[in-house]
């Protein structure tokens, strides 16, 4: 038989357990303390607290089971990604109850960073839109600035074209000819 002292620090363990959101099957099971004690620490939590454990039960298969923080939106949708997800239940090593809480906790910074992705998004479009513009804007300038380089070089020739004729002109008649003979 247990003495009382000895009992009694069990008992205080059991009411931090149970402060912490572990239930009367888990204390049973998982840490092997006995029912009687399990339920002395009930009943003295349920003395200090004046309610039971914080914890949400159902009853499936005829056990009573706590339930567990799925990694899931509202919606139904994963926030862990199931390859990931995978991933850390194999690298944590707890029980089913502690992978919950550690994936769920996992998620915290994930969801952040679909936050912010989808903040960005639209930012993201925009200077590419953007950068398509500015692409499209280019292109057009240069074929328009060879086309206007083009059409002044018509022009200066069309203009610089009389006084090339003139000049011609001038010079042949002041210009000795040789084919006339020279006395």
């Amino acid at each position: 038989m247990v003495d009382k002292p000895q009992e009694e620090t069990i008992i205080q363990r059991i009411i931090e357990l149970l402060e912490k959101g572990y239930t009367r099957v888990q204390l049973i099971k998982d840490f092997k303390y006995s029912e009687r004690t399990v339920d002395a620490g009930i009943k003295r939590y349920k003395e200090l607290h004046g309610d039971g454990p914080n914890t949400k039960q159902t009853k499936g298969n005829g056990e009573i089971k706590a339930e567990t923080l799925p990694a899931k939106a509202k919606t139904g949708e994963g926030i862990i990604p199931e390859f990931i997800a995978a991933e850390m239940v194999n690298i944590f090593d707890g029980n089913e109850r502690d992978q919950r809480i550690f994936m769920a906790g996992m998620s915290v910074p994930l969801m952040g960073l679909r936050l912010f992705v989808e903040g960005v998004k639209p930012l993201i479009e925009l200077l590419t839109t953007w950068q398509k513009g500015q692409a499209e804007a280019a292109a057009a300038a240069q074929g328009s600035s060879m086309e206007i380089a083009r059409e002044a070089a018509a022009g200066v020739a069309e203009a610089i074209s009389p006084a090339f004729e003139s000049l011609k002109a001038s010079m042949a008649a002041s210009a000795p000819n040789p084919m006339q003979a020279r006395q």
